[in-house]
C-alpha cells in the first residue's frame, strides 16, 4: 500500500460517521487505485490525489446527510479568524476589566492587596469570558449569514492544496488522549471558575436564599471562607488549563504529562484541604438558622459546627483525598503501561 494514499484516505474517513467509514474507505481506496496506471509512480499518486481534491471537501461529499453551520469552503478561514480574534479579545478585556476594578479600589481609599484576588482578578476573568463568548457568537453568526446570503470564499487567496501536506496517520493506542476530553476539560474549567468566582464575589445570588418556612439568609458561607476560596479557585483553574493545554500538545500519555498531572493534583488537594481546615466554612446566620430548625445535629454529632472542622468539611476532605489518589494512580498507570494499538 502507498503511504500517501493511506494518509489521504485517513483524512477523508476520520471526518465521517463511524458506521460509514469502513464502506467508504474500501470504496475510496478502490477508486484511487483504479485511477492509477498498472506500474504507477509517486508522481502518478500525486496527480490522482490532486484530481480528487482536498480530502476535507471530499469527505463532505461522502456524507449521506450533510449537516454543518460553517461549510468546508469557509471552515479554514473561520477557524483562523477565531484563533486570532478570541485570544486578543480575551487578553484585552481581561486587562481592561482588571485595571478598571483596581483603579476603582485605589480611588475608594480602602485598597488592600487581597482585594486584587477578591475583586480585580475575578472581574477581569468574568469580563474576558463574557467577551470571548460574544466574539465567538458574532463571528459564527456572521459566517453563517454570509454563506447563506451567497458570499463566496476568495479562492485566489487560498493556498492550493498539496498532497505532500497530508498529515501522518496517528494510530490510536491505549495511551492516546482524546482531543474531545481535553476540550471538555477546558470548557468545564472556564464555566466552573466563572460560576465559583461570581458566586463567592457576590455577583450572583446576592439577594438572599429562602431556606425553609420563609427564613432568608444573605450568605451561606462565612466571609473568611468566601475571601479565601476565590484565590484557590483561580489557582486550581490555571493549573487545570496548563494540564489540558499540555495534553492537547502531546495527545499521548508521557513522563511530562504524568508529572504535571501528579503535581497539579497534589498541589490542588493541599491548598483545598488547607482552605477547609483554616477557615470556618459556614456563616453565623446560616448556623443559627440550622440550629433553630434543629438541623445541625445528626445523632448528637455536630453537623455544622462553627469550629474549623465539621462533618461537611471532613467529608469534603475525604472526597478530595480519594479523587487525588485515583487521579495520581491513573496517570502513573497510563504512563508506564505497555503501549498497544487499539482497533
Amino acid at each position: 500500500m502507498n503511504e500517501m494514499i493511506e494518509r489521504y484516505i485517513n483524512v477523508v474517513v476520520k471526518r465521517l460517521p463511524e458506521k460509514e467509514r469502513i464502506e467508504i474507505e474500501r470504496e475510496l481506496r478502490a477508486n484511487i487505485y483504479d485511477m492509477l496506471p498498472e506500474n504507477y509512480t509517486q508522481a502518478d499518486v500525486i496527480r490522482v490525489l490532486k484530481e480528487l481534491g482536498d480530502p476535507v471537501t471530499l469527505s463532505e461529499k461522502y456524507r449521506t446527510k450533510p449537516r454543518y453551520l460553517i461549510s468546508p469552503a469557509y471552515y479554514d478561514t473561520y477557524i483562523n479568524i477565531l484563533k486570532i480574534v478570541l485570544p486578543i479579545v480575551g487578553i484585552v478585556l481581561l486587562a481592561i476589566a482588571a485595571i478598571g476594578t483596581t483603579i476603582g479600589l485605589l480611588m475608594s481609599g480602602d485598597f488592600k492587596i487581597p482585594d486584587l484576588f477578591i475583586q480585580a482578578i475575578p472581574s477581569g476573568i468574568g469580563g474576558s469570558f463574557e467577551g470571548m463568548i460574544q466574539a465567538f457568537f458574532l463571528i459564527t453568526v456572521g459566517f453563517a449569514i454570509a454563506e447563506r446570503c451567497g458570499a463566496k470564499p476568495d479562492k485566489e487567496t487560498k493556498a492550493e492544496w498539496k498532497p505532500e501536506e497530508l498529515p501522518p496517520i496517528v494510530k490510536k493506542t491505549n495511551k492516546t488522549i482524546p482531543l474531545s476530553d481535553c476540550i471538555a476539560e477546558i470548557i468545564f474549567t472556564f464555566i466552573a471558575t466563572f460560576i465559583g468566582v461570581s458566586y463567592f464575589s457576590g455577583w450572583i445570588l446576592t439577594k438572599g436564599i429562602i431556606i425553609i418556612d420563609g427564613n432568608r439568609i444573605s450568605d451561606i458561607f462565612s466571609p473568611e471562607f468566601s475571601r479565601a476560596v476565590i484565590p484557590v479557585i483561580i489557582i486550581v483553574a490555571l493549573m487545570n488549563l496548563v494540564k489540558s493545554s499540555l495534553r492537547i500538545t502531546f495527545r499521548k500519555w508521557n513522563i511530562i504529562i504524568c508529572a504535571v498531572t501528579v503535581l497539579t493534583s497534589i498541589i490542588g488537594a493541599v491548598i483545598s484541604i488547607n482552605l477547609l481546615t483554616s477557615n470556618p466554612m459556614f456563616s453565623t446566620s446560616f448556623l443559627e438558622l440550622m440550629s433553630s430548625l434543629g438541623l445541625n445535629q445528626v445523632k448528637n454529632i455536630p453537623f455544622l459546627a462553627d469550629g474549623n472542622l465539621n462533618i461537611v468539611a471532613n467529608i469534603t476532605i475525604v472526597v478530595i483525598v480519594f479523587s487525588t489518589v485515583v487521579e495520581v494512580i491513573t496517570a502513573i498507570a497510563k504512563t508506564f503501561v505497555p503501549e498497544r494499538q487499539l482497533k
